[in-house]
């Protein structure tokens, strides 16, 4: 006989994945990238996060002209590096609360329907 090549099992391992079975590392709650439908708690951080993300988004705009001095006091790069992280923050929390409300706002306008 011939020995086998195959890697050894490990538990929680398939080699082959049966379609209507879960292996023990398949988790078994949703996994939403929005985090709606994980907790119900979710929609007050995303209200918060919106008003903070586009208070933040206005600030930015209403101080752009400001800019060009800041960067001919402290420097150039210094400037417009933490002008590009500030406006990606402002930017990444307003998106992730308006994805959040409207992942919440599907789930609740969906699960009357049936």
């Amino acid at each position: 006989m011939t020995p086998t090549t195959s890697a050894p099992r490990t538990p929680g391992h398939r080699a082959t994945p049966d379609a209507g079975t879960r292996s023990a590392t398949t988790p078994t709650h949703n996994t939403d990238r929005t985090g709606a439908n994980n907790t119900g708690d979710s929609s007050v951080f995303a209200v918060l996060a919106l008003a903070i993300g586009v208070g933040m988004l206005i600030a930015a705009f209403v101080t752009l002209d400001r800019v060009p001095g800041w960067a001919d006091d402290y420097g150039a790069i210094l400037v417009y590096l933490a002008f590009f992280l500030y406006m990606s923050i402002a930017g990444r929390l307003t998106w992730w609360a308006i994805d959040t409300l409207l992942a919440k706002a599907k789930n609740v306008r969906g699960s009357g329907r049936r």
